[in-house]
């Protein structure tokens, strides 16, 4: 597994943690957990964990 194979699912992990216990926007979720854009986050989000970003957040908001 590759440096960045093993990063994915942390950032994503990190990103899940930040939406239960914050009120940050998913854009600003997405920026602090080093992606550039929301697109790329909400596909690699979708990737690790076969739900979407903002269906995952509403879940908990």
């Amino acid at each position: 597994m590759s440096f960045l194979q093993h990063l994915k699912p942390l950032r994503v992990v990190r990103a899940a943690e930040m939406m239960l216990q914050t009120r940050l926007t998913l854009s600003q979720i997405a920026y602090a957990t080093d992606y550039n854009s929301l697109s790329a986050f909400s596909n690699t989000f979708y990737q690790t964990t076969l739900t979407w970003q903002s269906d995952f957040a509403g879940t908990i908001r």
